[in-house]
């Protein structure tokens, strides 16, 4: 029987019910007059025809809204989709969004069209302003990294995870250690020692103070028992200007992230000390040893992650779980992670969230010990 045919069942058993022989016995004992017993007897029946009229316009509007509801079925944009890059063209994060901009249009994993928008200044500051004017829309997604959480960390932005809504994390850009090639340091450890035994004499090169170069050398002095307040930097604009300077003895090492000194490695421009990884890196940087091979337990990568703006729909998140889960696993994407020297990984929305505030604890630490760091 259907859900109307029970209904309707029911209407006509309790209506049944209320107009079954009503006996109303007089305060005498005798029965009351025939027109007060009908009366009475007519109240229940006009009540229950009542609750069933009531019964049936709810079901009717259940049915109405379960109906509108399939019919609008799950996310999907219905617009083009703007892929925000929080600097200016050419960057690590710039190519990552075109990279991925392309195998979501090639691989026909987006609905709609998408373009990339660079959005510089402000350390970022100025795309994540714009991404949250669109508070709420997933049309809207930003290439972020580590560096979002540093900067709020080092109070130069009062933004950070917590005003974003995490999508992925789908890359490690991890730090590597490098001199020019006739340093006198053969290895990390030779490196480290001198640091050990003589803070602030020898004077590396970043492109941040308390980024995550700063971070990585942070992590290597303290296990090795170190003060990490003893490490001298000298700030460039760029890693290009980092390895520029080792290569040009202005410095005594530098630190950048991978994809910025492999072709200089390749070259014989620089020589790697040591990479912040848990493992080997691949391509030109396959026979540079980790931090962790030579004892020393450092790692430290500008991670790269997809946010939206704050206060996405559970739809709008799905949708785009299923669009770069689909995305990480495509021959295209790992071949352009490869190319770039960075590391496959890939958290969704749910855990990627978790490990950008794990993150934040652990890199806060870090820079409590650098003599760092003004607000989480």
């Amino acid at each position: 029987m259907s859900r109307c045919g029970r209904i309707r069942s029911v209407c006509m058993g309790a209506t049944a019910l209320a107009n079954a022989d009503l006996h109303v016995p007089h305060a005498g004992g005798c029965l009351a007059r025939l027109g007060d017993a009908v009366a009475l007897r007519a109240r229940p029946a006009a009540l229950a025809r009542l609750a069933c009229v009531a019964l049936l316009l709810l079901f009717a509007l259940f049915l109405s809204s379960a109906s509108a509801l399939s019919a609008e079925g799950p996310w999907r944009p219905q617009r083009s989709v703007e892929i925000i890059v929080w600097s200016g063209a050419g960057g690590g994060a710039d190519s990552a969004a075109r990279d991925i901009h392309r195998i979501l249009q090639e691989k026909k994993l987006l609905d709609v069209p998408s373009i990339v928008v660079n959005k510089p200044g402000g350390s970022g500051l100025a795309g994540m302003v714009y991404m949250n004017q669109h508070a709420g829309d997933g049309h809207y997604v930003s290439m972020a990294s580590a560096t979002m959480v540093t900067n709020r960390l080092n109070g130069l932005s009062p933004f950070s995870c917590g005003h974003t809504t995490s999508l992925a994390l789908i890359a490690h850009d991890y730090i590597v250690v490098f001199v020019k090639p006739d340093s006198p340091f053969k290895s990390a450890g030779d490196l480290f020692g001198r640091m050990l035994k003589e803070p602030g004499s020898l004077t590396g090169g970043s492109t941040s103070r308390g980024g995550t170069g700063h971070i990585a050398l942070g992590q290597a002095l303290r296990a090795l028992k170190g003060d990490p307040k003893g490490v001298k930097l000298a700030i460039f604009k760029s890693g290009a200007e980092v390895a520029t300077a080792t290569m040009g003895g202005h410095i005594d090492y530098g630190v950048s992230v991978a994809p910025t000194v492999a072709g200089m490695v390749q070259n014989g421009q620089v020589r790697v000390l040591g990479v912040a990884a848990p493992k080997r890196l691949g391509g030109a940087l396959q026979s540079a040893p980790t931090l962790r091979e030579q004892g020393i337990d450092s790692i430290s990568s500008n991670w790269r992650v997809v946010v939206g703006p704050k206060g996405m729909s559970a739809g709008q998140i799905r949708y785009w779980d299923n669009v770069f889960g689909r995305m990480v696993q495509t021959p295209e994407w790992r071949r352009e992670l490869e190319n770039s020297m960075q590391d496959f990984v890939y958290l969704d929305s749910r855990a990627s969230a978790q490990y950008c505030e794990d993150q934040t604890q652990v890199m806060a630490a870090t820079l409590a010990s650098l003599g760092l760091g003004k607000s989480r």
